[in-house]
């Protein structure tokens, strides 16, 4: 069975036969891809998700990323959450589509692209970071998402940051998070989760 269609501006991977990832995003036209060269994007416009662009001798499979390949290809700083800590974190969060959640402690961004995931273009991740150059970071990797639009960062301490709405659930990925459990109590709902 094909995939979805493969359109012009979509962030999309080309997988080698020995599992190496090539990022870009498609365009109709002669685009370089670092690792590969000049590739006509015009052969993928249009065509299925797992279609097969040959370059000289060798396949590749062009495919959207999923949460997992983009935690895996952030622009990395600080040390950040793997895909097998996230989901445990999201999983005992127990987010669910159109949740609301705050999370502290941006870092790349790894574990903002898992709750993105989670909640969809429905929910909403507000994130709180203390670092601009994180923030910067983690910005620019987590625009990749295709859930992006669901996100709020906010440069402050979660110890006093100010929170206009209820969330569903809290991550404390800093240091001391004791320290944010009266401004968290605020804005974390009745009968919400807090993972720290």
């Amino acid at each position: 069975m094909a995939g979805a269609m493969l359109r012009e501006g979509d962030l999309i991977y080309l997988l080698d036969d020995r599992g190496r990832r090539h990022f870009l995003i498609l365009s109709g036209g002669m685009m370089k891809v670092a690792g590969l060269g000049v590739i006509d994007g015009s052969r993928l416009v249009d065509r299925p998700e797992g279609s097969v662009l040959r370059v000289g001798e060798r396949g590749f499979h062009a495919l959207r990323p999923g949460a997992n390949e983009l935690m895996e290809s952030l622009d990395r700083g600080p040390q950040v959450i793997t895909p097998k800590d996230a989901a445990t974190i999201v999983f005992r969060l127990d987010l669910k589509p159109g949740d609301a959640v705050l999370e502290s402690g941006v870092g790349s961004g790894s574990l903002t692209t898992a709750l993105l995931n989670a909640v969809g273009a429905e929910g909403l991740v507000i994130s709180v970071e203390l670092r601009e150059e994180f923030a910067a970071k983690a910005r620019r990797n987590v625009e990749r998402s295709p859930f992006a639009k669901a996100w709020d960062l906010r440069i402050g301490d979660v110890a006093s940051v100010a929170v206009e709405a209820q969330v569903d659930a809290v991550a404390l990925d800093v240091p001391a998070p004791w320290l944010a459990l009266e401004n968290v109590n605020g804005f974390l709902r009745p009968g919400g989760r807090l993972c720290a």
